[in-house]
C-alpha cells in the first residue's frame, strides 16, 4: 500500500517536470568555459603565462569537490525545490560579473561562482527530479534532461561567436545566460512541488561513508574520469584544431576560426542523448555503459594521428556521441543500489565532478611536457577513457541494497 501511494504521488506531469528538466539548460552554461578559456587566453595573451589559463576551468569545477556534500546535506534542511532556485542566484550573480567588469582576477571570480551555482544545480536537481518521476522512467527523464544540457553546450560557442561578430564583444554570451537564468528560476518558482518527508541530516563523515561500498566507490571514480573526459574534450578540442591546422592560439583570428571545433561534440552529444532516452527504456544501463565505453577509447585512440580537419571533427562527434549517455547511467546506477539515500549518493557523484578540475591542468602540463604538442594533452584524455573502460565492465546493474547507516 504504501508503495502505491509513493506511485501515486510520483504520476509523470509534463506541466511539472517541464521546468525542472529546463534547469538542465542552466547547467549546460558550465561549458562555455571551454571556449571562453580559448577567448580570454586571446585577450591576455604575452600577459600572463599560458599554463594560467588552464585554471579558469579549475576554478570551476574546485567546487564541485568543495560544496556537493554539505549542498546533499543542506538540502535535506531546505528541500530540494528550495537548493534549486539557490543555485539559480548564484549562477545569475556569476554570469553578470565579466559584464561589469573585465579582467583575468574577475573572470576567475565569476567562473568560481558559476561552479558554486552549477555545483549546487548538480547535486539537487536529480533528486528534485525524483520526487515526481518514478525510478522505471528516471534514467530515460535524466537522459532527456542531459539532452537539454547538451543543446546549451552545443549552442554556447555559436552564441559567442555571434556575439563577438554581432553584439560587439563575446562576452554578451553572459547577458543571455544572466536573462535565462532569471526565466528558469521565475518558472521553478511559480510550479508547486511537494516537499519531500523531511529526514535525519547526516554527517559529513557518513556521506562518505558511502564510499566504503564498493559499486558506489567504482562508480564515483567513473564519474570523475567522465568529467574529466567531458570538460578536457571541451577545452582541448579548439587548441588541437588549432595546433593541426598551423592556426597561432594567442590570436583572436585564430580562436573564432576553430570556436567551431568542439560543436560535433556537443551535437553528437545531444544526438546520442535522444537517441539515448529510447535506447536504455529497452537495453541494459550496463550494456549500453560498456557499448559507449569501447567506441569513446576507438575514438581518442584515432585522435592521436588524426590531421585533417574533417577528421578531427568527426572524432570529436564519435566522442560526444560515446559520452552522451554515460552521466545518466552512472547517477541513476548508483541512486538505485540506495534509494534512501538519495541525497547523499547525488551529493557524492556530483563531487567527482572535480575530475574536471584535475584535467585541465593535468593537460596544460602535459602539453608542455611533450614541447607543446596537443598530444599531451590527448594522452590525458586517454587515461580517462581507460578508467571509464575498467569501470564500465567492474559493476553490475544498479539494484536496490539494504539500507546503510
Amino acid at each position: 500500500m504504501k508503495n502505491q501511494q509513493v506511485n501515486r504521488d510520483r504520476t509523470f506531469s509534463v506541466k511539472v517536470v517541464a521546468p525542472m528538466l529546463f534547469g538542465y539548460f542552466v547547467m549546460g552554461f558550465m561549458d562555455v568555459v571551454g571556449i571562453s578559456t580559448s577567448y580570454v587566453q586571446a585577450d591576455f595573451a604575452g600577459r600572463l603565462p599560458a599554463e594560467m589559463f588552464g585554471f579558469l576551468p579549475s576554478v570551476l569545477f574546485f567546487w564541485f569537490l568543495v560544496l556537493s556534500v554539505p549542498t546533499a546535506l543542506l538540502m535535506n534542511r531546505i528541500g530540494r525545490k528550495n537548493t534549486v532556485l539557490l543555485s539559480m542566484f548564484f549562477t545569475f550573480i556569476g554570469m553578470v560579473l565579466p559584464l561589469v567588469a573585465y579582467t583575468f582576477p574577475v573572470m576567475l571570480a565569476a567562473f568560481a561562482l558559476l561552479g558554486i551555482g552549477n555545483t549546487i544545480l548538480q547535486v539537487s536537481i536529480n533528486p528534485l527530479i525524483s520526487n515526481v518521476v518514478d525510478d522505471k522512467s528516471m534514467t530515460s527523464v535524466l537522459t532527456v534532461g542531459q539532452l537539454l544540457k547538451s543543446v546549451c553546450a552545443l549552442s554556447g560557442p555559436f552564441i559567442a561567436l555571434l556575439s563577438a561578430q554581432y553584439l560587439g564583444n563575446w562576452r554578451m554570451v553572459f547577458a543571455i545566460y544572466a536573462i535565462v537564468t532569471l526565466i528558469a528560476s521565475a518558472w521553478l518558482l511559480l510550479v508547486r512541488v511537494k516537499r519531500e518527508a523531511a529526514i535525519a541530516v547526516p554527517s559529513v563523515g557518513a556521506t562518505f561513508a558511502l564510499l566504503r561500498k564498493r559499486e558506489i566507490l567504482l562508480l564515483f571514480i567513473g564519474m570523475a574520469a567522465f568529467l574529466a573526459m567531458d570538460i578536457g574534450t571541451n577545452t582541448e578540442a579548439p587548441r588541437l584544431l588549432m595546433e593541426r591546422l598551423g592556426l597561432d592560439p594567442n590570436l583572436t583570428t585564430s580562436v573564432e576560426r576553430a570556436s567551431h571545433a568542439a560543436m560535433p561534440y556537443f551535437l553528437c552529444r545531444l544526438l546520442g542523448a535522444l537517441a539515448g532516452a529510447f535506447i536504455l527504456a529497452r537495453w541494459s544501463a550496463i550494456r549500453y555503459f560498456r557499448i559507449n565505453t569501447l567506441l569513446l577509447l576507438a575514438a581518442v585512440c584515432t585522435l592521436f594521428f588524426a590531421q585533417g580537419e574533417g577528421l578531427i571533427l568527426t572524432l570529436y562527434g564519435i566522442i560526444g556521441l560515446a559520452c552522451s549517455g554515460l552521466f545518466p547511467v552512472i547517477l541513476a546506477t548508483a541512486m538505485q543500489y540506495y534509494p534512501e539515500r538519495a541525497n547523499e549518493i547525488s551529493g557524492l557523484m556530483i563531487t567527482a565532478i572535480c575530475g574536471g578540475t584535475i584535467i585541465t591542468p593535468a593537460m596544460s602540463y602535459a602539453v608542455k611536457i611533450c614541447g607543446g604538442s596537443q598530444s599531451g594533452a590527448v594522452a590525458m584524455l586517454l587515461l580517462a577513457a581507460i578508467v571509464l573502460i575498467a569501470v564500465s565492465f567492474s559493476v553490475g546493474p544498479g539494484q536496490r541494497r539494504a539500507s546503510v547507516a
